[in-house]
């Protein structure tokens, strides 16, 4: 069983949506991610395959973190498109 963690942001507040439904109001979206990798490493344990996704500006998902290639716990891994998935207005001018 596959189960996907998306990690985005609605109106300035990090949630993660999880099939229909959404948790959580997180102060940032580091919070939001680790909280997101915590639930799936959990759902890896309990014999799904899980994934975390986060929401880029541009509205499309990327992996973030994927149980059993990735090592818990981690900061999660933003790759080559870190500027669109982890900037803010204030750190890009």
């Amino acid at each position: 069983m596959h189960a996907q963690y998306f990690v985005t942001n609605q109106k300035g507040e990090w949630k993660i949506r999880v099939g229909y439904r959404y948790t959580g109001c997180y102060a940032s979206k580091r919070d939001a991610v680790r909280a997101a990798i915590d639930f799936a490493e959990r759902d890896g344990q309990a014999g799904r395959d899980p994934q975390v996704l986060i929401q880029g500006e541009d509205r499309l998902f990327r992996a973030a973190w994927i149980y059993g290639r990735d090592p818990y716990p981690i900061e999660p891994r933003e790759g080559r498109n870190a500027r669109t998935t982890s900037g803010t207005a204030a750190e890009s001018g």
